[in-house]
């Protein structure tokens, strides 16, 4: 708003035929404590959480099939994760490429409606990682396409603030 406000003022001294200048950016308030300047905390930097969930787990992804792995999250709720292929005697280095993700979401299906869905990451390999906060409430993973002949397994973590039906 402050910025809206000088911009405005801005405009109207320049219609006035005067010379507008914006003004610097105050520097933030702070306070001493012992050999410290204490700075003021921006806006998110931090929140408490009540349902914080940690979990690790094993899929097996059969030869030229697919499997879909889910969390349900709310608005505004984060995980960080990492999935990634479990190397064994079969895999090889093609194995891996033969693999196709998609990270997604979507909010609950009303019957008789188009149901909404988001693409997150799209990508083909073996691993994955990254942090996520969800834009909506609903429910958000991962698809695993195995075109491999052979059954693969994929080890995924999960950190945050999610559910997780079994």
């Amino acid at each position: 708003m402050k910025f809206v406000c000088t911009i405005l003022f801005s405009i109207l001294l320049s219609s006035c035929g005067g010379q507008a200048q914006l003004l610097p950016e105050p520097e933030p308030e702070y306070e001493i404590e012992g050999d410290w300047m204490v700075l003021p905390m921006p806006a998110g930097v931090y929140a408490d959480t009540d349902n914080f969930n940690m979990e690790a787990f094993e899929v097996v992804v059969p030869g030229l099939d697919w499997i879909e792995t889910k969390v349900d999250m709310d608005m505004g709720k984060a995980i960080i994760y990492r999935w990634e292929l479990v190397e064994d005697e079969t895999t090889t280095a093609q194995t891996a490429q033969n693999i196709y993700t998609e990270f997604h979401g979507h909010k609950p299906r009303v019957e008789g409606e188009l149901g909404e869905l988001m693409y997150y990451r799209k990508a083909a390999g073996g691993y994955g990682q990254g942090f996520f906060r969800s834009p909506f409430t609903g429910i958000h993973g991962w698809f695993f396409d195995n075109t491999n002949e052979q059954d693969i397994t994929i080890r995924i973590q999960i950190a945050g603030e999610f559910s997780k039906d079994d």
